[in-house]
């Protein structure tokens, strides 16, 4: 019974390893700005307006997870007017 114990120890112990390395990893190699791009053609090619990103993206993880946007600029319907 000792060495189940131990075994499950073992495993739990390099599962939270490993998620924890996973996250600092993707932190350090992800760069949202280099995304800013194919995110652009994509509203273009879906809705026909134009969305510029004037700022930089930014992942954020406290308190919540999710990204922080710079300035951004969406453009009216072509028969919006100004």
């Amino acid at each position: 019974m000792k060495t189940l114990f131990r075994f499950v120890f073992i495993a739990i112990t390099a599962a939270l390893s490993f998620a924890v390395i996973a996250v600092i990893a993707f932190i350090l190699f992800f760069d949202a700005n280099a995304y800013k791009d194919d995110l652009a053609k994509l509203v273009k090619q879906e809705t026909g307006r134009e969305l510029v990103f004037v700022g930089d993206v930014a992942l954020t993880f406290y308190p919540d997870l999710g990204m922080k946007l710079g300035a951004m600029t969406f453009s009216n319907p072509a028969d919006f007017g100004q």
